[in-house]
């Protein structure tokens, strides 16, 4: 994943808009990375997702529209 990243937004405090090349936009949420990262790769298994939204502790939202 890293060496696909496109962009890096810094929104405010510790809130980050991740896009990578594919188009698919990450938006982090101010809990753990490690618990973030960990669902962007469980996740990012599916194919063709146009946005990982983990802004919410214990809940992910994707989309591929």
């Amino acid at each position: 994943m890293y060496a696909s990243l496109e962009e890096v937004r810094f929104i405010y405090k510790d809130r980050w808009d991740l896009k990578l090349n594919n188009g698919t936009l990450i938006k982090l949420g101010t809990y753990s990375l490690g618990e973030q990262l960990n669902n962007i790769k469980i996740v990012s298994k599916k194919n063709n997702l146009k946005l990982i939204d983990l802004r919410t502790k214990d809940r992910v939202i994707i989309s591929n529209e």
